[in-house]
């Protein structure tokens, strides 16, 4: 097993034991009215729609992969400066939403 497929199988573990979490976030996706967005823009989301926190912070790391594979964003080639003090001003992906098309995640 490669490190791609240990990331994603890790990823599939985290959102698997976070499931109830997960379509709570889902939910909290659609509100989202912008074409573009980051995961902080998800998260924002998420505090306005009062999803907690989920069980493992990991968690967070597979939202958006799991919402490109399923077809509802995909990446761009920009990236933003993380707004959350904790990040450190670190890049984050920018992403395009899809509407439900079925895109490749480009990952």
């Amino acid at each position: 097993m490669n490190g791609q497929q240990r990331k994603e199988d890790g990823i599939q573990s985290v959102l698997i034991h976070n499931l109830d979490w997960m379509i709570e976030v889902y939910k909290a996706f659609l509100t989202i009215k912008n074409s573009l967005l980051t995961i902080e823009d998800v998260r924002l989301a998420c505090y306005k729609q009062d999803v907690p926190e989920p069980e493992h912070p990991n968690a967070w790391g597979g939202v958006m992969n799991a919402l490109a594979t399923q077809g509802l964003i995909k990446p761009t080639p920009m990236y933003v400066r993380s707004s959350k003090p904790s990040s450190h001003s670190r890049k984050i992906q920018v992403w395009e939403k899809c509407h439900g098309k079925n895109v490749s995640n480009g990952r």
